[in-house]
């Protein structure tokens, strides 16, 4: 249940264009360990609740990364739950 919380509840959502780099930032600089990247929409859902949306703005505009967005996302647990009875997205 743990790791169903951590992977599908609350995050960030991260837009770049270059994601290779916003990922390196996060997992060096930041020490950000729990993130993921969707590489086929240039998103980094972060799931770390210890980063605040100022860290990771700081970190990627001193490395230079330009950012799209960067939105908070709350899915309630009981919505990821009817999307896996539904067939909706799949998950990780």
């Amino acid at each position: 249940m743990d790791e169903i919380r951590s992977t599908h509840a609350n995050h960030m959502e991260l837009v770049v264009a270059d994601y290779p780099k916003a990922a390196f930032v996060l997992e060096n600089e930041l020490k950000a360990l729990n993130f993921q990247v969707k590489e086929d929409r240039g998103v980094i859902h972060i799931y770390d609740d210890q980063l605040t949306q100022n860290d990771i703005i700081q970190a990627m505009v001193r490395s230079q990364v330009k950012i799209g967005a960067l939105n908070d996302k709350k899915q309630p647990l009981e919505d990821y739950f009817l999307q896996l009875i539904e067939g909706g997205d799949s998950h990780a």
